[in-house]
């Protein structure tokens, strides 16, 4: 592995980007907040910056332009494990000639082991597992969200720099955005998602991974990640079978009223020849539980759905006409 090479490269690249050499101002709040802090005999925030921040990492794709010169887009990652297995966005290496990954060892070329087009998830590994041992970090297992105002410690490659912190607070929690759907529920943040953010790994003041910065939301300056448990299962699945596999029933859905006044989620139409309908699910159908996990918002409903595995028995109970229906639908997984 000529490291020398592949810095040489990434710093001639920063330059013809315009990235080397662009200043980055501290966020007062940020500063203000790790100084009350210090003056404490604990400080949560430098400890968790502390334990994680060399498993952080900056990751480049290299793209040859329309008039061949060499292009660079940057952004942020981490290990997953220490054979040099990381987690970043799939922007960031979708197209990409070359990859290029930097940690506190050194520079390092990676490749692709799978992409999830759905969560815009890049699982990368190093090129002959980059010959050494990495810093890594546990993607924990609470099934639970964290609720709003849970303080969050982002810690980014901001712009191509060396991973820093950022500070933000839990916002709410989503399953859109605009005419947007996502595929399971998201967090909305405060942290702000600058170039090169995307991919940060996040956590809360006590340590816990909370998930992975993704998108920004350029309106309030904010940004949406993607929930620890739904990464858990994206990285599953692409170490194991190499891709996602997501499971397709063929139904839309939306929240409407009942008769009592309650929220029911409503089937709206049933795809032809889908397991839905191949079960016999017909439009007006009340979802009211699904393997036994209650049904009542389509946060729910697109929770379920996303971690149901393809090819597996779903049992769905259904109000129709006034009646309690169950129905069994085996799953297909869904076409890329």
């Amino acid at each position: 592995m000529e490291r020398g090479h592949v810095t040489l490269l990434l710093r001639l690249l920063l330059v013809a980007s315009g990235i080397a050499g662009t200043n980055v101002v501290a966020t007062p709040g940020l500063s203000r907040l790790i100084a009350s802090q210090s003056t404490g005999v604990c400080n949560p925030l430098r400890q968790v910056y502390e334990m994680y921040a060399d498993a952080v990492v900056r990751v480049s794709g290299v793209r040859t332009r329309d008039d061949g010169t060499d292009g660079l887009r940057t952004g942020s990652g981490f290990f997953v494990r220490e054979d040099g297995c990381l987690v970043t966005t799939a922007g960031i290496v979708e197209g990409a000639s070359e990859i290029i990954v930097e940690c506190g060892s050194g520079s390092y070329y990676a490749e692709v082991i799978g992409v999830d087009c759905a969560t815009n998830i890049a699982v990368l590994r190093l090129r002959g597992n980059g010959g050494g041992s990495f810093p890594n970090f546990s993607l924990g297992n609470d099934e639970n969200l964290p609720v709003a105002t849970t303080q969050l410690l982002g810690i980014t490659c901001e712009i191509g720099f060396d991973p820093s912190p950022c500070l933000g607070i839990i916002c709410g929690q989503n399953i859109s955005c605009g005419t947007h759907n996502f595929p399971t529920t998201y967090l909305r943040s405060s942290l702000p998602s600058n170039a090169g953010a995307p991919g940060s790994p996040i956590f809360d003041l006590d340590g816990n991974f909370v998930g992975v910065l993704m998108a920004s939301i350029s309106q309030t300056n904010g940004s949406f990640l993607l929930p620890a448990r739904a990464m858990r299962r994206i990285l599953c699945d692409i170490l194991v079978c190499g891709s996602v596999r997501h499971a397709y029933v063929g139904v839309d859905a939306q929240l409407v009223r009942g008769e009592l006044g309650e929220c029911v989620v409503r089937v709206e139409r049933v795809e032809p020849e889908s397991p839905a309908a191949a079960s016999n699910l017909i439009p007006g159908d009340h979802i009211v539980s699904i393997n036994g996990h209650s049904i009542g918002t389509m946060a729910d409903l697109y929770d379920t759905l996303f971690f149901a595995q393809p090819n597996m028995p779903m049992n769905l109970r259904l109000l129709r006409d006034g009646e309690i229906v169950q129905v069994i639908i085996r799953t297909i997984c869904r076409e890329k």
